[in-house]
């Protein structure tokens, strides 16, 4: 006795599979560009761990968020030919918005970053100041 199992069972699940594939094709096969800049203080001195957000222009949507170096640059990877907008933030600086830009497939350098400072957003200095309380080892009722 020989035991054959339905096709039709079989199919439908990897049918499912194959049309998964064939549709997502074309959203894997969307080519990747690098975006590469720098960021830098008024007075031109690199701004370390920088938060470079890249988001869609359409609605400010984030796409993808990476931190500068040690020397203020940065390097972010997005689908190419989509219109974004860069965002650069840092504590004691103010917020840097660049235009909208449109993402060539060949990668793009934008301009040198300078943050201004912001008195608004800097930090301050903190004086921690406490009292030894006034305890006795003594309990002052009967347990």
């Amino acid at each position: 006795m020989t035991y054959t199992f339905p096709r039709h069972r079989y199919f439908g699940f990897f049918g499912f599979f194959l049309l998964i594939l064939v549709l997502d094709g074309p959203a894997a096969a969307q080519s990747r560009a690098a975006l590469a800049g720098s960021v830098a203080t008024a007075a031109g001195a690199p701004v370390e761990f920088a938060t470079i957000t890249l988001h869609r222009a359409a609605d400010s949507t984030v796409v993808k968020t990476e931190f500068s170096d040690a020397q203020g640059r940065f390097k972010v990877e997005a689908p190419s030919g989509a219109n974004y907008r860069v965002s650069a933030a840092q504590v004691g600086f103010e917020r840097y918005w660049s235009a909208p830009f449109t993402l060539p497939e060949t990668g793009l350098a934008l301009p040198a970053i300078a943050l201004r400072a912001s008195a608004a957003t800097a930090l301050k200095e903190v004086t921690v100041t406490a009292r030894k309380p006034c305890l006795s080892g003594r309990p002052t009722a009967p347990l």
